[in-house]
């Protein structure tokens, strides 16, 4: 009652009594979800909801505060005083020591984590500033994303990552080659959606760079554009330059984007497509352009025709808006900018129609493999296990400061600016939540493996950014205003955003990833090792081997083979415990017997274990045609 009373008296919106009830709907899901973790006998999940319970209990603490408080006349455009001027020099001096230590290192040491850290924290100080230059910070950001990238890709001597660059490579030269697309039995999924193929092989042509090297050598100037639409986005609706800056700074630091951003396939180009669109949709909404029209039917198509699986996931979030914008519409008077729009109605019909007219084939694998498998018994993913709870809450940090902003901000917004469109963005981070943050979705393997779940993280991030930003100027407003004074408040916001930015770069890079899994780059002298397999090993040949070298050699036969000078081979799986090298070669990688060998379904360690032992009895007994100091080929005929 007292929290009511402390609201000025006018009437309040649904909207408004949303964000005042927010505090205590969100502490009520949290308790039911420990107690429902307890109740089916898995109180390591409960252990691991602390990464959402713990920030989400401070968030709820943080908005009853700040509802009981006068802080509802504050704005998001305050200002701290910064001189922008040293900011820029100690930002550049940063910069040049970053790129120094790239050059002088063999990879990528923890203090360099620390100065882009650094750099990032100097850019949040820059936002904060007085008079902020908006040019010069979002040139900033796309400096430190450039730095991130190159700094890894371009030291190591072939990343692959998951290992779908490596296919994507192949097809990418078989375009370049030949002029034309991928025949359909080298690709189903590819063979009607070629648009990144294209991409990348025009790119060789006009730099007359190989695939490989126009590959890496594009893509963070292609994955660069994100942050200018996504700034123009936010700063088109909301007309708040600093909110979308930082929203902007949030959103390039995400452990999912730094991931997705060395990692850049025909996914990660149709959210770059799709980012694009919701720039036309806003723009076409205020100035009804026809050549806005034009070019949003263009871009429609590309999504379309650049990777598959994304387009209904991009309907999914596409409908999340226009659903967003219909109730505040309803409830506020919002004037809408989205659902006023036919470019979803568009893209609907469009993917519909090349789906089972043209890419039939495609739809009936996709369908067939997934109705099979959509009936089994819910089941864990394999690496949610008992024990590795502790584990998952120690590389989860950066998660749980995101939570506690993104808490605070979907309220606080909700309670400010509920009238205004930044609701609708916050309304969509709302219903992203269970897409994004962990939660009992993720554990399963169905919607995450089957249905590619996890692919929805990159496509809402940007949104779970914006509340994120808005939790953060809302947080420092309410510090400053409780303690009176700006320095404290300022201290606070720097450590969480520091105590955010570390562990999200470090958690979204690939030197991250080999810790607890197989490394996700080959060395130079294995690569020298499958060059020798290229000149020496016939074509046709049966290789066996680990399943990331298995996806470079995957090379299958076209009837251009002889012409186009492609290799191709037969890769055959086989059951470790039960080999048998009789007719073949055997592609050994030495380096990663420590850290674990995947041959699907089975890892392998050279520490003594079983599985090893029968594979490298067998290898012994055949001849050793090659070996160099990470790699060893075996050949039997």
């Amino acid at each position: 009652m007292n929290l009511l009373k402390s609201i000025t008296n006018r009437d309040k919106t649904l909207v408004e009594r949303f964000a005042l009830s927010w505090p205590y709907l969100l502490t009520g899901v949290i308790l039911f979800g420990l107690l429902f973790a307890f109740w089916i006998g898995r109180p390591d999940f409960a252990i691991r909801g602390l990464v959402i319970a713990i920030p989400g209990i401070i968030a709820a603490k943080v908005l009853t505060k700040m509802y009981k408080s006068e802080a509802k006349e504050a704005s998001l455009n305050f200002a701290m005083n910064f001189d922008q001027k040293r900011l820029s020099i100690i930002f550049f001096i940063l910069y040049a020591l970053s790129s120094i230590i790239v050059v002088i290192s063999s990879v990528r040491p923890w203090y360099y984590f620390v100065i882009m850290s650094l750099l990032y924290t100097i850019i949040l100080f820059q936002i904060l500033s007085k008079e902020v230059n908006q040019y010069l910070v979002l040139s900033e950001i796309i400096l430190c994303m450039v730095n991130l990238i190159y700094s890894f890709t371009l030291k190591s001597h072939l990343y692959f990552g998951a290992t779908d660059i490596l296919p994507h490579l192949f097809m990418s030269q078989v375009t370049y080659l030949s002029g034309h697309t991928v025949p359909e039995f080298l690709s189903v999924g590819y063979a009607k959606f070629p648009l990144f193929h294209i991409l990348i092989s025009q790119a060789s042509y006009l730099l007359n760079l190989d695939i490989n090297a126009t590959y890496f050598l594009i893509s963070p100037l292609i994955f660069s554009t994100v942050v200018l639409f996504l700034y123009c986005i936010f700063l088109n609706t909301t007309k708040n330059i600093k909110l979308s800056l930082l929203s902007v700074v949030l959103f390039s630091t995400l452990s999912t984007v730094v991931y997705y951003e060395m990692y850049m396939i025909t996914r990660v180009v149709a959210f770059i497509a799709f980012l694009l669109l919701m720039y036309l949709i806003y723009k076409n909404s205020e100035k009804r352009d026809p050549r806005l029209k034009i070019l949003g039917i263009i871009v429609t198509i590309f999504i379309v025709l650049v990777h598959q699986v994304s387009t209904p996931q991009i309907i999914i979030v596409m409908a999340l808006f226009f659903v967003s914008e219909l109730i505040l519409t309803n409830l506020t008077g919002l004037k809408s900018k989205f659902h006023d729009n036919n470019y979803i109605l568009l893209l609907i019909v469009t993917f519909l129609a090349y789906w089972f007219y043209v890419a039939y084939s495609f739809i009936f694998l996709a369908l067939t493999s997934r109705v099979a498998f959509a009936s089994t018994e819910l089941a864990i993913k394999q690496d949610i296990k008992v024990g590795l709870e502790w584990i998952f809450i120690s590389q989860n940090v950066d998660t749980m400061i995101v939570s506690l902003f993104v808490f605070v901000g979907i309220g606080a917004i909700f309670w400010k600016y509920g009238k205004n469109y930044a609701a609708v963005f916050t309304m969509v981070s709302l219903f992203s939540l269970p897409l994004y943050l962990p939660n009992p979705l993720q554990t399963l393997w169905q919607t995450m493996t089957l249905f590619r779940f996890d692919r929805f993280m990159l496509l809402v991030s940007p949104f779970i950014a914006f509340s994120m930003a808005a939790g953060l100027l809302f947080c420092y407003n309410l510090l400053a205003s409780k303690k009176k004074r700006v320095l404290s408040a300022g201290l606070i916001i720097t450590i969480l955003f520091s105590g955010f930015v570390y562990p999200s770069l470090t958690g979204g890079s690939p030197e991250y990833d080999e810790v607890i899994s197989s490394r996700t780059y080959f060395y130079s002298d294995e690569l020298i090792g499958f060059d020798h397999v290229f000149d020496s090993v016939p074509d046709d040949s049966r290789l066996y081997t680990d399943y990331p070298t298995s996806r470079l050699f995957a090379n299958r036969k076209l009837s251009e083979t002889d012409n186009l000078g492609i290799k191709y081979y037969r890769i055959v799986n086989f059951d470790v415990l039960n080999f048998n090298l009789t007719n073949g070669y055997f592609i050994l990688r030495n380096t990663d017997l420590d850290r674990g060998l995947t041959f699907e379904p089975t890892v392998i360690r050279g520490d003594n274990s079983f599985e090893w032992d029968n594979l490298s009895s067998n290898l012994e007994t055949n001849n050793k045609i090659y070996s160099n100091s990470a790699i060893s080929i075996y050949g039997a005929f």
